[in-house]
């Protein structure tokens, strides 16, 4: 059996070295708390959540358009999905249903 000797100690730290330490370490928890203040602002949050509500939308309405069929500049020979065409053309019939409804009363 070998003996493992124990890990040596480092040696004590100054008074300087800690004062070092301390002073790093306030330097980082002020600009820590500077972020967090720039971060809270109503206008930074308001500007955060509207990027993210549109990035939302961009990429529901992308999906929507792919599903669709909806022609881009990319592939203009795109057709339209029959699924969609037939849910635009009830409520086309819907609307005008109401419509006719309305005028008759």
């Amino acid at each position: 059996m070998s003996s493992s000797s124990p890990a040596p100690k480092p040696p004590p730290r100054t008074a300087a070295q800690i004062e070092q330490d301390l002073a790093a370490t306030r330097v980082r928890f002020l600009a820590t708390l500077d972020e967090l203040s720039v971060r809270t602002q109503p206008d930074q949050l308001s500007q955060d959540i509207t990027a993210v509500a549109r990035s939302a939308v961009d990429q529901q309405v992308g999906r929507f358009k792919q599903w669709a069929g909806v022609p881009t500049p990319e592939e203009p020979d795109r057709r339209l999905n029959p699924a969609f065409v037939g849910a635009v053309a009830g409520a086309w019939v819907a609307v005008l249903v109401l419509v006719v409804r309305a005028v008759r009363r």
